[in-house]
């Protein structure tokens, strides 16, 4: 090595020492340790043209200053662990490759030259090499703010070259799709979502414009659906060649699924304004034929045979009338007079109700009710009709002498958001279940599996829960029972901030 270096390296990094060894070769010489004080004099005496700092060795020693080294060139290596305000520098590159692109020029300013016509050259290159830093720089921040727009966004982005393969994927494109394929850079579109799905995405028809719009349906391993909107947008050189295609695209699932409940339930609401006009229609003359009815049975002495048929008029024409009750509390129900109730008090209302029903069949009736439970905010009629409907589905669906019926309460706490307390009551049985296929037909209304059922019993239900602001769900497992769970607001548990969200 030279006795007088044109560049000094000081750096702990045995990585920077090699590389730097590498590119500056005997014109080099690096300090592997964090320079003393006698070191810096030692560098002083030499006076070379560039010295090259590691920025941590920089961080832990102030002493290290260009005006007393006697260099031309103060270069720093490095991201910062600390401000560098207030240091006397002259560049700082925080990728050291970068080194490769200036290295000519640092060259340039660390060879002395006794010809005096070289200094505006040298001034030049000094004053081109820190503009050039100095860009180096601004694009770092840059792409540091383009990362980290790409990190936070909502919104997945994945970039491609001319071959579809993915050189480029944010974390939220990454997590989307997590449940396809768990590696996606460095593979091909087609390899991950199939031929024919990546080629619409990347090779749109002429006609269509750029960006491109459109949806896209993923099928997963456990069944589910993956609903994607994505565009689809051309990826340009500087000098407007095509080098591949940047997609955007967002899971659209909730949203789908947020759709078609909000259609259902207009569905729902126009069946209602039907039933409940129908129902008002019917209802005149029902009553006009059970008064009828009602005088004939009346006038007809004891023992006449026609008094049979009075009998079943007027049995058919009340059965017809609960029917038309239902369609009405379906359609119009009262509003909730809601207000703090207790459940216990609600399930000894019910028992008495019941106890015929369970004792002919058998079944185990069983309370579950956590210890110092609040009471929740609903309109006590109304939550009697719920828990009542329900128990009395559970019973038709138990088997006679096996049949066991479990209604549990507990307090949930923070269930929405943080401060809420909210009770979930359990209906729970072990009757034969709801078929798979069925399920998501259960709370519709007119769905019914009994051959006597009107199928407004669970839609009068759910209505009644949501218009309380509370929740109900259910699960169901085929030959060994279904459990119905509502989630009611409790009392002081900040009822009047937000209505739970509708299942």
């Amino acid at each position: 090595m030279k006795s007088s270096p044109e560049v000094i390296v000081l750096t702990e990094n045995p990585a920077l020492q090699d590389f730097a060894k590498e590119c500056f070769g005997d014109l080099c010489m690096v300090y592997p340790l964090n320079p003393t004080e006698k070191d810096l004099q030692d560098i002083s005496g030499i006076s070379p043209g560039v010295i090259i700092v590691d920025t941590k060795v920089y961080s832990k020693n102030r002493a290290i200053q260009k005006d007393k080294l006697g260099c031309n060139l103060l270069i720093l290596i490095g991201e910062p662990e600390s401000s560098l305000e207030g240091r006397d520098f002259d560049i700082l590159l925080r990728n050291p490759f970068d080194l490769l692109i200036l290295k000519e020029m640092v060259l340039q300013c660390a060879t002395p030259s006794d010809r005096t016509d070289e200094e505006p050259l040298k001034t030049y290159l000094f004053e081109l090499l820190k503009r050039l830093s100095n860009a180096l720089e601004e694009a770092y921040h840059k792409q540091t703010l383009l990362d980290s727009v790409l990190d936070c966004i909502s919104s997945g982005v994945i970039v491609t070259d001319l071959d579809g393969r993915i050189i480029m994927a944010n974390p939220e494109a990454k997590n989307i799709l997590k449940d396809i394929e768990k590696e996606i850079e460095g593979k091909l579109l087609a390899d991950i979502l199939g031929k024919e799905r990546a080629d619409r995405i990347l090779r749109p028809q002429k006609d269509r414009p750029h960006p491109y719009r459109n949806e896209l349906v993923l099928h997963l391993k456990n069944g589910k659906a993956l609903i994607l909107g994505y565009t689809t947008t051309e990826r340009k050189s500087p000098t407007g060649k095509i080098t591949g295609k940047i997609i955007s695209f967002r899971n659209l699932t909730e949203l789908k699924e947020l759709q078609y409940e909000v259609e259902k339930l207009n569905r729902f609401s126009m069946v209602a304004e039907i039933t409940s006009a129908v129902a008002h229609e019917i209802r005149n003359p029902l009553a006009g034929i059970r008064a009828m009815a009602q005088a004939i049975d009346e006038a007809l002495p004891e023992g006449n045979p026609h008094k049979q048929y009075t009998q079943r008029i007027l049995k058919q024409a009340d059965r017809l009338n609960d029917i038309l009750k239902s369609f009405f509390n379906y359609a119009k129900p009262p509003a909730p007079q809601t207000r703090p109730v207790g459940i216990a008090d609600i399930l000894n209302d019910i028992e008495p109700l019941i106890a015929n029903s369970l004792n002919k069949k058998s079944i185990k009736f069983v309370k579950k009710l956590q210890p110092g439970l609040p009471r929740v905010l609903f309109d006590p009629t109304q939550l009697q009709q719920v828990l009542l409907n329900l128990i009395l589905n559970s019973i038709d669906a138990v088997e006679e002498g096996r049949g066991t019926i479990e209604v549990m309460a507990e307090l949930i706490k923070d269930f929405y958001r943080a401060g809420d307390k909210v009770i979930r009551i359990e209906v729970r049985d072990n009757g034969a279940g709801i078929p798979e296929h069925l399920q998501e037909r259960v709370f519709m209304p007119f769905f019914t599996t009994k051959p006597w059922g009107t199928g407004l019993g669970l839609a009068v239900v759910k209505r009644i829960v949501e218009e309380n602001g509370g929740k109900i769900e259910f699960t169901s497992k085929p030959g060994k029972g279904t459990a119905f769970s509502i989630y009611l607001k409790a009392e002081n548990g900040n009822e009047n901030r937000h209505k739970m969200p509708v299942s």
